[in-house]
């Protein structure tokens, strides 16, 4: 299966003259795409548009955002139009006489479709598909959450709309498994003999209403110095997510314990695929703040797959399901660290306050105890440390990709 680009230099990607405006260098197009890299790597042709004549294949576009960008829905509020609307004609009439299959890359995000305030994602792709006349199926969407077929599928069951889309899961995160300068055995494997060691470390660099409430629970409870906190942004105002979590007094008292650093000033660069080794060979457990926490999405980002690659138990404070997305990954979630379980605690609230309750009774926790818990889960550490080594989720999301675009050329 070929895949067709507008051009083959490396780091230029499809539609390029979508990926800036002239106020902005982030806009509906990814810039920097790491597609092609990927597709060389697998031993898969590269080739520019203009052959696509001689035989069909894929027009990959790597889109930035949360679907809201996306689909257009942010329009709004000076966000872009949404992608299938911002296609070029040629590339329309491309698609139509069915020389090329769209494949729409939007994986480094995993929100949701639908979004309360600014409307129906599937909806506004749906119509634009139809006005550009694109055929049934030929666009392609992989996105990054778990649950993103599950949700199409109850959106066409609830509307009635034909199927315009195939979508499936894809996990973009490669680039924190392609560090060679990962440890060769587990961190938690020295950490957990050194009475030193702190009871946790928690990293939070953006502001989210559950890593806000996080970091200032933990101070009121006088908890931060008990192990390795940052939170390197602080929200100016009220964040009534966070006050929903801890309460409106509680929650104006943040700004006595943020911002906090620990390495560095991490608030304006982004430090997806940076770590610091030593931060998890001082500490006996991660707390994994991840993005989404409110919403109806299972969103595994680098920051789960740091503790694991690093070989470290983890506990998140995250959406509902994000333990059993990662079992259903081939990772272990078996730690038995804790007493209480929270993964599929529907109520935002009560979910927040089962983990934090949690890591504060593992903090309260003697060092003997805690080391004998840790005994027990290493060998969890232990599979998830090697398991992840052997994987990578976004080759397989793109072999995916190709074995449904055969399937959709068989029918032409």
């Amino acid at each position: 299966m070929n895949f067709y680009f507008d051009t083959i230099d490396e780091s230029t990607e499809n539609l390029a003259h979508l990926s800036t405006t002239d106020e902005t260098d982030w806009y509906l197009t990814s810039k920097g795409t790491i597609i092609k890299n990927t597709l060389r790597s697998m031993k898969k042709p590269v080739q520019e548009l203009v052959n696509c004549q001689n035989s069909p294949g894929i027009y990959y576009i790597d889109v930035n955002g949360d679907p809201c960008w996306w689909t257009g829905l942010s329009s709004v509020h000076n966000g872009p139009t949404d992608i299938i609307s911002a296609l070029p004609k040629n590339i329309v009439k491309l698609v139509k006489k069915k020389r090329l299959r769209l494949v729409i890359g939007a994986d480094k995000e995993g929100g949701p479709f639908i979004h309360k305030a600014l409307g129906d994602g599937w909806q506004r792709i749906h119509d634009a598909a139809i006005e550009r006349g694109l055929p049934p199926l030929s666009v392609y969407i992989m996105q990054g959450s778990q649950l993103v077929e599950k949700h199409y599928e109850d959106w066409l069951e609830k509307t009635g709309n034909p199927r315009m889309f195939e979508v499936a899961y894809s996990n973009h995160f490669l680039k924190i498994f392609m560090n060679q300068s990962m440890p060769y055995k587990p961190l938690i494997k020295g950490a957990m003999y050194r009475e030193e060691s702190k009871a946790f470390n928690s990293l939070n660099r953006v502001h989210r209403p559950h890593r806000a409430a996080h970091v200032t629970d933990l101070g009121i409870s006088g908890l931060l110095d008990k192990g390795i906190v940052t939170c390197n942004e602080v929200k100016e105002g009220e964040d009534l997510n966070a006050e929903y979590l801890i309460g409106k007094e509680n929650y104006a008292r943040h700004k006595e314990f943020t911002p906090r650093f620990f390495d560095g000033d991490w608030s304006v660069t982004n430090a997806a695929n940076s770590f610091n080794p030593d931060l998890y060979a001082s500490t006996l457990l991660t707390v994994v703040t991840e993005t989404i926490f409110f919403d109806d999405s299972v969103f595994l980002t680098e920051k789960l797959f740091k503790p694991i690659m690093l070989g470290h138990p983890f506990i998140t404070l995250a959406s509902r399901g994000t333990l059993a997305g990662l079992r259903s990954l081939g990772f272990r979630t078996d730690f038995r660290l804790f007493n209480k379980p929270y993964d599929l605690i529907v109520d935002p609230l009560e979910r927040f306050k089962t983990v934090q309750q949690n890591l504060k009774e593992w903090i309260s926790l003697d060092f003997k105890t805690k080391q004998r818990r840790l005994l027990y889960a290493y060998p969890a550490v232990q599979h998830n440390f090697e398991h992840a080594r052997t994987q990578d989720f976004y080759k397989d999301a793109i072999t995916n990709c190709i074995k449904s675009a055969e399937k959709y050329f068989e029918t032409v």
